[in-house]
């Protein structure tokens, strides 16, 4: 055999038998011998030497061979049973390996869908995986990212016009204390060096106690601030003139006082109406007449110090507040000089109007050492100008006898409960999406038997002031529940009413409870049948409190609403812990969505808002096909207003409910 021959296993194995026997038979010296032979290759001598084996053993050849195959079976079965369980540990092995390689691509997978961009950084800041979310947010390819450090790529810090690439950047905080950070005020970069404001979350990643990279998750939040930024505008700005609100002049008019007080000096009120002004939007309308207030509310501007606000509160209403005052007679000059600037003529296109204000003042001190006593002598004032119009008018304690008008009819207010001169109309409320009429608006009315119809204008302010309104609440409430029952008992479609609540009924948290409580039990309603509507500013007079009994009734079933939305405060951080379900956009802001492009914009950013929080929206005032259109075009969820139907006496809603098709409402096209 040449040093060229390859021995396989089983010729191996085979000659260790062989040899085995031939030292066990034969002793050393016949082992050797049988070792040389195989080792030389040489047959003749193998064969010799098995016949010798099997004389020296007594053993015939056939059992010699058994006995050597005997052997090898003993030999071979460790290999056999090692080779099996060899191959059984390689497919186990093989399996894991596909099993991961499919988790690993399901997460792949899994972090691409993710609504967030992630990225992921080492421990010495650089970029080692982006998702699909993130490489469209910022513009970037993941593979211009993964290798290059995240400060100075997507996160910048600029020192002295230059970018600094500091490491104890404040975005790499998880990294240093193995902390989780988050920031909702953060600029990250685009790939064209553009920035955009983002919201994010670093997470550490821990390999036993040693930090070893972390995880970013983030959103780009410039629609969510332009929203924010909407909404503050609202909160304290009118839409439509820029001056600032009720809200923001009652605040002005405070920090007057208090540096009137400190330093004495003198601070006027001045409230001012349009006269005739309806006229003018009932002749040539709406559009024309907003034109008017802008002037208007140019001219205040121009004629009026920067120390001095000038504010609108509503329609035609305008309130100034004057602080800093020396004399009494300059009062009267400023009074004068504002009656001949508005009454100046104001041209609109090819028209000319003539606009006079009346203009009632109060002044601190001597009429008032008060908000509330400076505003509601000032609108006495302006009740005695609008007498005769065209005028100013200051303050007189005299003028108060005006006041018993007030009280006759607080007599016959009271006396109204007690002789059931008071009942409810019903607006219905419409679903865009099914045509469907799913609500109906509870709306006051008082049936005087000498004074005829009287106004909720005239009578709610009253009741509110006087505290009347926390028995008629409860009526109201009683009676819409009792009445949306019987509709059911009659085979109706079930609806929901919506009943408005007073600042003073909500005051009363246990009490409002329990009410809604009796009411429920006595009529059978059910609670999902009853929405419950506050406007903002009430449930800003105590929000904890107001947090605590909207909760308890939410608990109940009821549905509750936030009425005129971005008339009031319009708090973000408040609005998202009101356990609320509607809001109402105010009638002042879908009068001309169709048409202004200001009034559009805080529209949709109303529904945009209220469906990110999850909320349903409801339009009041709709009163034309376009103004429809408008908000279907942009998911407006529910509408109310005349197009659909003025509020309805009792006796004809049944009819208009069996009577509506839901086709006319889909039908609607701009």
């Amino acid at each position: 055999m040449t040093s060229s021959t390859v021995f396989g296993p089983r010729t191996i194995l085979s000659a260790f038998l062989l040899v085995s026997a031939a030292a066990a038979l034969g002793g050393v010296g016949i082992g050797l011998a049988a070792a040389n032979s195989l080792q030389a290759g040489d047959p003749d001598a193998m064969s010799r030497l098995f016949l010798r084996l099997a004389l020296l053993g007594g053993l015939t050849v056939p059992s010699l061979i058994a006995l050597g195959l005997l052997a090898k079976r003993r030999l071979m079965q460790p290999l056999e049973d090692f080779q099996r369980a060899a191959e059984a540990l390689t497919a186990e092995v093989t399996q894991r390996q596909t099993q991961l390689m499919e988790q690993q691509r399901f997460n792949a997978l899994l972090l691409d869908a993710a609504g967030e961009g992630i990225v992921g950084v080492d421990a010495g800041g650089l970029l080692t995986f982006v998702n699909t979310r993130a490489a469209r947010i910022t513009g970037y390819d993941p593979e211009q990212l993964i290798g290059k450090p995240l400060v100075g790529t997507l996160y910048r810090v600029k020192t002295s016009g230059t970018r600094n690439l500091e490491a104890d950047s404040p975005i790499l905080a998880s990294l240093r204390d193995g902390l989780v950070h988050h920031a909702s005020n953060e600029v990250f970069w685009h790939e064209d060096d553009t920035t955009f404001p983002v919201e994010y979350t670093s997470t550490p990643i821990l390999d036993g106690e040693s930090i070893v990279g972390a995880v970013f998750t983030f959103n780009d939040v410039s629609e969510r601030l332009a929203a924010e930024a909407m909404i503050d505008q609202m909160a304290y700005y009118d839409s439509l003139t820029g001056l600032p609100n009720r809200l923001l002049f009652q605040d002005r008019l405070n920090q007057a006082l208090a540096h009137a007080r400190r330093h004495r000096r003198q601070t006027a009120v001045m409230m001012m109406d349009l006269d005739r002004f309806k006229i003018i939007n009932d002749t040539l309308g709406h559009p024309v007449g907003d034109q008017v207030l802008k002037t208007v509310a140019e001219r205040l501007l121009f004629r009026l110090r920067e120390v001095d606000t000038v504010s609108r509160l509503g329609g035609d209403e305008f309130a100034l507040v004057l602080p800093d005052l020396s004399e009494t007679s300059d009062i009267a000059k400023i009074g004068q000089v504002i009656h001949e600037e508005v009454s100046r003529v104001i041209r609109i296109g090819e028209q000319e109007l003539f606009v006079t204000p009346s203009v009632g003042i109060s002044v601190y001190p001597s009429d008032g050492d008060d908000a509330v006593t400076l505003i509601k002598n000032a609108e006495v004032a302006l009740y005695q100008a609008k007498d005769e119009r065209n005028r100013y008018q200051l303050y007189a304690p005299a003028m108060n006898a005006s006041a018993s008008e007030w009280l006759q009819l607080e007599s016959h207010l009271r006396r109204a409960l007690e002789r059931d001169e008071l009942l409810l109309h019903y607006q219905p409320q419409i679903n865009l999406n099914s045509g469907e009429i799913v609500g109906v608006e509870a709306l006051i009315r008082w049936q005087h038997p000498e004074w005829g119809m009287v106004s909720p204008a005239r009578f709610i302010p009253l009741a509110e002031e006087t505290g009347l309104i926390v028995p008629i609440s409860e009526w109201v409430l009683r009676t819409a529940c009792a009445q949306n029952a019987e509709w059911q008992r009659l085979g109706l479609p079930p609806v929901r009413v919506a009943v408005n609540l007073s600042g003073r009924h909500l005051a009363k948290h246990a009490e409002l409870v329990r009410h809604v409580d009796e009411a429920l039990q006595a009529t059978g309603l059910a609670p999902a049948h009853l929405e419950l509507e506050l406007t903002e500013s009430i449930l800003m007079e105590d929000v904890e409190a107001a947090i605590q009994t909207l909760g308890a009734l939410s608990e109940r079933g009821v549905k509750l609403s936030i009425d005129d939305f971005g008339t009031g405060y319009s708090s973000l951080s408040y609005l998202k812990r009101f356990p609320i379900d509607t809001l109402k956009i105010d009638q002042a802001f879908v009068r001309e969505i169709a048409s202004s492009e200001e009034d559009s914009a805080i529209v949709k950013a109303v529904i945009a808002l209220a469906h990110s929080l999850r909320l349903n929206v409801i339009a009041e005032g709709v009163e034309t096909d376009r103004q429809v259109a408008f908000l279907k075009d942009h998911a407006c969820d529910e509408v109310q207003g005349y197009f659909f139907s003025r509020p309805l006496p009792i006796a004809d809603l049944p009819a208009f409910l069996s009577n509506h098709r839901p086709q006319a409402v889909l039908d609607v096209r701009r």
